[in-house]
């Protein structure tokens, strides 16, 4: 289930990408993989 709109989808994902890319070591490294989750269909994942 998605809650936002295709547009603000596609806003958050590249600021989401823009903001890993600038990310380094574990920081990074954890980001990835909980995109990772999600994008493979797991709820949102809370930190």
């Amino acid at each position: 289930m998605y809650y936002a709109s295709p547009k603000t989808a596609e806003v958050g994902n590249a600021l989401i990408q823009k903001t890993i890319s600038e990310m380094t070591g574990i920081a990074r490294q954890r980001a990835e993989k909980l995109v990772k989750r999600v994008e493979a269909g797991k709820d949102d994942v809370y930190c």
